[in-house]
């Protein structure tokens, strides 16, 4: 594989002339016969040195637009897909930018910030070093979230080879952690349901911490969690970042939603209504109507109350399990929908819900063989390392 390194710009052109497969890049492009998926979303912060005087000596202080707008500013050369995509996140809310200086690197803005010299804007990741050093500060103000959008090109003519479309997909798919002190996961290995969000944040690229529930003690039934969910029901998750609500989240698809409005990149649910609902209702199938019936406290009440015994209970997951996979194979094989995935050839929800079957029913070791077109999706998630890497074998406290 050879790998160039170059602006956007650049990059557009090269794959505009077919001189390169794929291009990577940070910034729009506007090459007509380039197709331009968004790829990757990265925070973007505003940053400046401790000392900076509309701080007033104080690094905690809110500026609002009007500061904003009278501050000198540190930006990438004209031409900059990192320029145009800073300028798109700031200027609908500052109309323009009082430019102090402009450089041809990230490092050098960083240097030029930390010695007094303006505000910058860069992401997150860029410029965590400093920040954690001290030596810069995230300026806390009065504008929304900022964000921009990694863009993968392609030529519109191009034919992808297997191995080619191996490594979009390794791109696309592959986990990219950003920090992990923001968001806590309450979690159990085995687990169908936090299954689905650790998926969830993989594909976006989203770190977190995981506090391990061990529903197999009892743990969900304590006090301490229960203050978390009253249900006792895992997973749970609280985003700790400032401003935010700390209140706890449950309900696995309800997490996703919010991953998804937070984090629109990629999209777990199609752009258009009609396939939105479609996603929805196989993802609904799979986790109200199926994977309730098969939970812990359904097991407890059967096997106690119920009076089941160990293969009675097998009996009913089988009963259970079958039942909710067929009648989505039965939507899967017979709607056009469907493509490489449960809807077109990118996962969403439904692809994370149906995986989160399978992972559980090979825990349980419950397997079905007239649901081939159910199979060959959960096939096609495990060739995606999002998916494989939430695999509960691999999670702590499985069983070795």
């Amino acid at each position: 594989m050879d790998v160039a390194i170059a602006n956007t710009g650049a990059v557009a052109a090269a794959v505009a002339r077919m001189e390169v497969d794929v291009g990577l890049v940070e910034g729009p492009c506007h090459e007509p016969d380039v197709v331009a998926q968004a790829w990757r979303e990265e925070e973007l912060v505003i940053v400046c040195a401790p000392s900076h005087p509309l701080l007033g000596g104080d690094p905690a202080r809110r500026l609002n637009v009007a500061a904003l707008r009278q501050a000198q500013w540190l930006l990438r050369e004209p031409g900059s897909g990192t320029r145009e995509a800073v300028e798109q996140a700031l200027q609908p809310h500052l109309h323009q930018l009082e430019e102090g200086l402009h450089f041809g690197g990230t490092e050098a803005i960083k240097q030029a910030a930390v010695e007094g010299l303006g505000l910058t804007c860069l992401s997150l990741f860029a410029v965590q070093d400093l920040v954690a050093l001290g030596r810069l500060v995230r300026v806390q103000t009065t504008l929304p979230r900022l964000a921009r959008r990694f863009w993968l090109l392609h030529h519109r003519r191009k034919q992808f080879s297997k191995s080619l479309a191996g490594f979009v997909d390794f791109c696309r798919y592959r986990p990219c952690m950003t920090a992990s002190d923001r968001f806590e996961l309450f979690s159990f290995w085995r687990s169908s349901a936090t299954y689905r969000v650790r998926v969830a944040f993989n594909l976006k690229g989203l770190a977190r911490r995981e506090t391990n529930v061990d529903i197999d003690a009892g743990e969900q039934h304590g006090e301490a969690f229960r203050r978390v969910n009253p249900l006792g029901g895992i997973p749970a998750l609280i985003d700790h970042e400032p401003g935010e609500s700390a209140l706890p989240m449950t309900q696995s698809l309800a997490i996703l939603e919010f991953l998804d409005e937070t984090h629109p990149l990629p999209p777990l649910l199609p752009a258009d209504p009609h396939g939105r609902a479609r996603v929805r209702s196989i993802a609904q199938m799979l986790t109200a109507d199926t994977h309730p019936l098969i939970t812990p406290r359904v097991r407890r009440y059967l096997t106690t109350t119920g009076g089941f015994d160990a293969d009675a209970w097998r009996a009913w997951q089988i009963q259970w399990f079958g039942a909710g996979l067929r009648a989505v194979e039965a939507h899967l094989a017979g709607e056009a929908a469907t493509g490489r995935f449960c809807h077109g050839d990118q996962p969403t929800q439904a692809d994370i819900c149906l995986a989160s079957l399978f992972t559980v029913m090979r825990v349980f070791k419950i397997a079905f063989d007239d649901i081939p077109t159910c199979t060959r999706i959960m096939a096609e998630c495990e060739q995606l390392e999002a998916f494989a890497a939430a695999d509960p074998m691999r999670q702590a406290g499985a069983p070795r």
